[in-house]
């Protein structure tokens, strides 16, 4: 007697196909949840994703590496808290009030370029240019008084010009002792653009800085190969087959014109104003030494 086992095979077939079936949609479900997942968690923290705020199975920088909320991101770096003394904590209080972007334009001046008129024509060019973050830091109380009396930033610094640097000039000496100045703009995390005030202000200068180095400054060159350097030769018949050498040349840094940034290897460089108190020198002559030459033996 034979028997039919096609109802069998059937049920064996329909049992293979379900399993593929259920298999196929656990996949695909399993993938679609992924996907959903993925979009749920960016949609819901899209705006940390956008800043770059780590993840909460990452560990977070220390304080010191995170930036300040209240300083643009090229200044968040000067996070280490310094020192201060009373003058310090009313400098503060002051910049706040005059540049609280923490970039300030600074000038120094004793009574002198006052009585001469040239830091009055340094102050019409900036007000023409529209700024108002800026300071000019006074040497005695006749120049504060005299431009805090017709509306101008002033604050009151009085500094000593040290005994090494009394036979270099007036002009000098007190240009001398805007490093140090400028080290207590930096230390209270402010970037400070310092401009002498013989130069006259015709834009608003904070618009055509790069930000992308610690210092910026101007070159005492008057054309390219000046300015940004050119390769010289150098010819010494003595030294046979080597006896050509190349060498580059460019002009120095100028110390009137320069933006610094607030960070602790800016507030280094300016020590300027120690080793200007040691020895009798002019100021470019150290500025150019601490920026640009390589290291010293």
């Amino acid at each position: 007697m034979q028997m039919d086992d096609s109802t069998g095979k059937a049920k064996s077939f329909s049992m293979r196909d379900r399993k593929e079936v259920l298999l196929a949609l656990f996949i695909v479900s399993m993938c679609a949840g992924v996907i959903i997942s993925e979009r749920l968690y960016i949609s819901s923290n899209r705006e940390d994703i956008l800043r770059g705020t780590p993840l909460p199975n990452k560990p977070n920088r220390s304080k010191k590496q995170q930036q300040r909320p209240d300083l643009p991101a090229a200044l968040s770096e000067a996070t280490i808290q310094y020192p201060k003394d009373a003058q310090m904590l009313e400098l503060e209080a002051y910049l706040r009030k005059v540049a609280p972007n923490r970039e300030v334009l600074m000038g120094v001046s004793n009574i002198n370029p006052l009585r001469e008129g040239m830091l009055d024509t340094f102050l019409k060019g900036v007000k023409q240019a529209g700024l108002t973050n800026y300071l000019i830091v006074a040497l005695d109380k006749e120049t504060e008084s005299d431009l805090l009396a017709r509306n101008f930033n002033a604050f009151y610094m009085p500094i000593q010009i040290s005994k090494s640097q009394k036979e270099t000039g007036a002009n000098h000496a007190v240009s001398a002792l805007k490093f140090g100045i400028i080290k207590k703009f930096l230390m209270l995390g402010w970037a400070v653009l310092l401009s002498d005030i013989d130069i006259c202000v015709l834009q608003d200068p904070f618009k055509h800085l790069y930000r992308d180095h610690d210092l910026e400054g101007m070159s005492d060159g008057f054309d390219k190969p000046t300015a940004y350097g050119l390769i010289d030769g150098f010819d010494d018949p003595s030294m046979g087959w080597a006896r050509f050498a190349q060498k580059e040349v460019h002009f120095n840094l100028n110390s009137g014109l320069f933006y610094v940034k607030a960070n602790p290897r800016t507030i280094e460089l300016m020590q300027v104003r120690q080793a200007l108190s040691r020895a009798c020198c002019l100021i470019v002559d150290v500025f150019v030494i601490r920026t640009w030459l390589r290291s010293l033996p």
